[in-house]
C-alpha cells in the first residue's frame, strides 16, 4: 500500500509547478512560430492565387486560381498546421497539469482534516 504525506503531496506539487511553468514557456514559443507560419502560409497562398488569376493568354476561374495556390502552398500549409497542431497539444498538456495541481491541492487539504 502507497503511504500519501504532506511532503510527498509536496513534492507532487512542486514537479507540477515547474512543469506547468515550463510548459507555459514552451506554448509561448510554440504560439510565436504558429503565427509566422500562419502569416507566412496566408501570404504565399495570396501571391499564388494572384499569380493564377493573372496569367497571360488563359481564362482563370476563381476555383481554379484557389487550386493552383493551394498546390503550390501545399508544403507551407502543413508547416502551419503541424504548429498549430503544437501549440494545441501544449495547451491540453497545460490543462493535464493544472488538473494535477488541482488534485494534489485537494489531497493536501484532506490529509490536513484527517490530522
Amino acid at each position: 500500500m502507497i503511504q500519501i504525506t504532506p511532503s510527498s503531496v509536496e513534492q507532487v506539487l512542486a514537479t507540477e509547478a515547474k512543469e506547468l511553468t515550463a510548459l507555459v514557456d514552451l506554448l509561448e514559443e510554440s504560439a510565436y512560430e504558429a503565427a509566422k507560419a500562419e502569416a507566412n502560409y496566408k501570404a504565399e497562398f495570396a501571391k499564388a492565387r494572384l499569380s493564377a488569376k493573372s496569367s497571360e493568354g488563359k481564362k482563370v476561374t476563381d476555383a481554379q486560381a484557389e487550386d493552383e495556390a493551394t498546390v503550390v502552398t501545399q508544403g507551407l500549409r502543413l508547416d502551419y498546421l503541424i504548429t498549430q497542431a503544437k501549440v494545441n497539444t501544449i495547451r491540453e498538456r497545460i490543462r493535464v497539469s493544472q488538473s494535477r495541481i488541482d488534485v494534489a491541492r485537494t489531497l493536501m487539504a484532506s490529509l490536513r482534516n484527517m490530522t
